[in-house]
């Protein structure tokens, strides 16, 4: 499953939105992404890898912040809390999700610094 969302804000708005999923992630992990019709929903566990890179390829800057995690596939013991997969809820809408079997090959190569 791949949702994606590109959209050009401006730098206040771009800065709220990440402020929201900052505060999200602070507090109980649950998220929801809606694309249309298409609703994604899921909570991100307590531990995650978080990634930042930094590419500058003549006059274009690109900053990419990556966070990843594992969903666990046990069951968690009764009265623990559980972590819940993502999933996608559809209105009964005729649109659908657009879907790759493999990544999208990057646009050029990434220079990474030392410093994240």
């Amino acid at each position: 499953m791949k949702f994606e969302k590109k959209e050009t804000l401006s730098r206040k708005d771009a800065a709220d939105r990440l402020a929201k999923i900052a505060a999200a992630m602070a507090a109980d992990g649950a998220f929801e992404f809606r694309q249309g019709n298409e609703k994604l929903e899921f909570d991100v566990p307590s531990r995650v890898t978080l990634e930042f890179e930094l590419e500058v390829n003549g006059d274009e800057t690109e900053l990419e912040v990556e966070l990843k995690w594992t969903t666990p596939a046990e069951k968690a013991p009764e009265g623990a809390a559980s972590e819940k997969p993502a999933t996608l809820s559809r209105p009964r809408a005729r649109s659908r999700p657009t879907a790759r079997s493999k990544p999208a090959p990057r646009k050029s190569a990434k220079r990474r610094g030392a410093a994240r």
